[in-house]
């Protein structure tokens, strides 16, 4: 029998091993820090052919537990594993497979092994192989057999297929939207610690989407979510303490917030805190600091921040002026639709700044971004037409 749902903390390496031996999931089981070397040292003394030892030492090289992460090697554990039938491990090595770590991608060797642990009613495989099903990874996409093997996974208290209930319902994939549904699930799997279903149901009460706004609860899921290192929700978090929400606007909360969510990587959150430093909103007002941030958002092809950073070139605000790169980055920021990159590269083109001016070529630009209401951009095209440029 396994338990794929709670979450528990031992105090020795020995009590790790029994815990999966018992059907506890790998890495539910938490053990202190100090201790995980100890750990990887006590697993590899019983590798050579024990499938519990083989399966936790993977994850161990996996989420570099006690050791450097080293996809190749977990790979290699895993498999050993999964061929003396350890039903955790098969599963395990087809998420090699789907993701290529360690391996070569390949959906149809996932597939075959999630399917062969899904005949033995392991939860985690079903709710992968409804993944598959649902994107069409390793065969023919089919979103109401994925519904169904959600279903099954989730009654057997799978919070990962829980959360994919609930995100079908939201969206109506291989199912009508029901929203109350879609709630339901959310809140099965952000009950026992999942959390993306945390700071999705923490979006759904800021927004009101199947329940009534509640900006206090959207708080309470993001911080469940964010203390678990959640990018998404440490960001979400610092959204609503910057601007009030839920909370006393604080933009010093705010903006630390959006740095830790930054450091983590999240281009949305780096931009955010590009603009903190270049307002001084909640740090001290940092011009070099808007750059590096804006360039690490920008690096990620984040269009807001691509046409932030051509602006910063342009006229030489914490870095050194570079028309030509501020043209570069709003021409990669307008391609996508954004509409300051429109509405600056259209103003380019009009004045001839940085590129030869071009009426054809601004007037189309500005057109875009006027289109998507920019007020400036309305007024520029106003005045081509005033002027008969058009």
């Amino acid at each position: 029998m396994y338990n794929y749902r709670d979450k528990i903390k031992v105090n020795s390496p020995e009590e790790v091993y029994q815990k999966v031996k018992e059907g506890y999931y790998f890495l539910n089981i938490s053990i202190d820090k100090s201790k995980e070397e100890e750990l990887v040292n006590y697993l590899n003394s019983k590798a050579s052919n024990d499938v519990i030892a083989l399966h936790c030492l993977a994850y161990c090289y996996t989420y570099e537990i006690g050791i450097h992460k080293d996809y190749d090697k977990a790979f290699e554990l895993f498999e050993k594993a999964a061929k003396l039938g350890f039903v955790p491990a098969q599963n395990a090595l087809g998420y090699c497979y789907s993701y290529g770590q360690g391996v070569k991608q390949d959906y149809d060797k996932a597939f075959k092994l999630y399917e062969k642990a899904t005949k033995e009613g392991f939860a985690l495989a079903i709710n992968n192989l409804g993944y598959a099903y649902q994107y069409g990874q390793g065969v023919k996409k089919d979103q109401k057999k994925g519904i169904e093997y959600y279903e099954i996974a989730a009654k057997q208290d799978d919070i990962r297929a829980q959360y994919n209930l609930g995100y079908c319902y939201q969206y109506g994939l291989g199912v009508d939207i029901d929203l109350n549904k879609a709630i339901y699930w959310y809140k099965k799997a952000a009950k026992y610690g999942n959390v993306t279903a945390q700071n999705t149901l923490g979006l759904c009460y800021y927004h009101g989407q199947g329940v009534e706004k509640d900006y206090e609860k959207a708080v309470m899921w993001y911080k469940k979510a964010s203390k678990e290192g959640n990018k998404f929700a440490t960001f979400n978090l610092g959204w609503c303490y910057f601007f009030g929400y839920g909370v006393p606007q604080d933009y010093k909360k705010g903006a630390a917030l959006f740095k830790e969510s930054a450091e983590q990587g999240y281009y949305y959150a780096q931009a955010n805190l590009a603009l903190c430093y270049y307002n001084g909103q909640g740090v001290l007002k940092d011009d070099k600091k808007a750059v590096e941030w804006f360039k690490k958002a920008a690096d990620q092809g984040y269009s807001r921040a691509q046409a932030n950073l051509g602006w910063l070139y342009q006229n030489g605000i914490g870095i050194t002026k570079n028309v030509k790169k501020a043209i570069e980055l709003y021409l990669a920021a307008a391609k996508q639709n954004d509409i300051t990159g429109q509405f600056n590269l259209g103003w380019c083109y009009a004045f001839g700044i940085g590129v030869e001016q071009n009426d054809q070529k601004a007037y189309d630009w500005l057109k875009k971004a006027a289109f998507q209401g920019h007020e400036k951009a309305k007024l520029m095209i106003a005045r081509f037409d005033m002027e008969g440029r058009f």
